[in-house]
């Protein structure tokens, strides 16, 4: 059984849309799970219990109400040392550790910055959105094209010239900070 092309177009569509829908959903989920030290404090000559203790435990306290985050953890640990004197020390060190899970969304939304000239995106970005762009071109059909062709031909000056001025504010965009050294000298 063969299907007519405007079933074969429709089939084609139905998938497209299912795999950017699937990448969408994709992209909700937790990519990157990991731990960082948001905090560390370390008190010295103190033993469990008393005031130098007690005031380091209270910054610590402080610090966590900061960030109020049920995802954060504080980790005590106590390290005993005998000096030269042979006085038994021991020392307090307070991590306080948060635990951060990000979504692809947020990975990708967190490249968005203000550049030196207009507010745009990280370059890695900004090649990724462009080539969505190009890749989403493929699809536009040819008549649709042809029309846009002939109107940008047909159009005034004035459109042309803002069209090559975005063209070089884009360029300038995307320009490095550093020059590339000339390898060919490097031989």
């Amino acid at each position: 059984m063969e299907l007519s092309a405007n079933k074969k177009t429709r089939r084609v569509l139905a998938m497209c849309i299912a795999a950017i829908l699937l990448v969408f959903a994709v992209l909700f989920l937790p990519l990157v799970k990991f731990e960082t030290t948001v905090f560390t404090k370390r008190s010295a000559n103190t033993f469990v219990g008393d005031e130098k203790y007690l005031e380091a435990k209270a910054e610590v306290e402080a610090v966590c109400a900061k960030y109020d985050s049920d995802k954060l953890t504080v980790d005590e640990s106590v390290t005993e040392r005998t000096n030269s004197k042979g006085a038994t020390t021991s020392m307090v060190t307070f991590t306080v550790r948060e635990k951060v899970s990000r979504s692809g969304w947020a990975l990708l939304l967190a490249n968005f910055r203000h550049s030196k000239g207009m507010t745009s995106v990280g370059v890695s970005n900004a090649v990724g959105i462009m080539m969505l762009c190009l890749i989403a071109f493929h699809f536009v059909p040819q008549s649709i094209a042809d029309k846009c062709q002939s109107l940008f031909v047909k159009s005034p000056w004035i459109v042309k010239l803002i069209a090559f001025i975005l063209v070089v504010q884009l360029v300038i965009e995307f320009m490095s900070e550093e020059v590339a050294p000339f390898i060919y000298f490097q031989f």
